[in-house]
């Protein structure tokens, strides 16, 4: 896998030559089950991806593809690090001596996968698709009675109302050089603290990984 920069014209090419995979997020426990693409952790259809990002009317109008700067995956789907740390406590001996403390590392869960879709004209909508479809297979985020789906939100350039997406958030489809330009003029100088890969594989196929 290598680490490039895909634009919103290559995700459309892609999607259009039906050759959109799935993009892997690095939290979760893992899949049970090895399927087509990079193994890991829960995976979202990439073409799913792309008609969550630019197929929505905001005031019954369609967001032109060259106004959308970036798509980026933020929150607990891609915080890291990936886990978080609990203290246990138990006895040494079963019920008998002293009481032992440790710490146990249990994997970050997420209900819902959450993208930023980051554009030239002022928009501030969000949205949460509830279930499963979105995914690589039914049922895959279940837990009990939780909801699980995607939350979307759009935010303009000039006036984002979430900072937090645009400072942990990891560019999947983006224009470089612009959001550079926009979070430089937010004085958002930070960096992913994860890194996306890329591969084709032999069916030319394209699969996204964040690790």
């Amino acid at each position: 896998m290598i680490k490039t920069n895909l634009s919103i014209p290559d995700f459309t090419k892609y999607f259009e030559a039906n050759r959109l995979g799935t993009l892997c997020f690095p939290n979760g426990p893992r899949e049970a089950v090895s399927l087509e693409g990079p193994t890991g952790y829960k995976r979202i259809q990439l073409r799913n991806l792309y008609k969550i990002a630019t197929q929505w009317k905001i005031n019954r109008t369609e967001i032109p593809l060259d106004d959308i700067i970036a798509v980026m995956a933020y929150g607990p789907a891609v915080q890291k690090p990936g886990f978080n740390c609990v203290t246990v406590e138990k006895r040494k001996f079963l019920q008998l001596g002293k009481k032992i403390k440790s710490t146990k590392k249990i994997p970050i869960e997420f209900d819902y996968a959450d993208f930023l879709v980051l554009t030239e004209q002022d928009r501030n909508e969000e949205e949460s698709l509830e279930g499963d479809n979105w995914f690589i297979h039914p049922g895959f985020f279940h837990q009990g009675e939780t909801e699980t789906g995607i939350h979307r939100l759009y935010n303009g350039a000039r006036n984002p109302t979430n900072r937090t997406a645009l400072e942990e958030g990891i560019p999947i489809f983006y224009n470089a050089g612009r959001l550079e330009e926009v979070l430089g003029e937010l004085g958002i100088h930070s960096k992913p603290k994860r890194e996306l890969y890329w591969d084709e594989g032999k069916e030319q196929v394209l699969h996204g990984r964040i690790e």
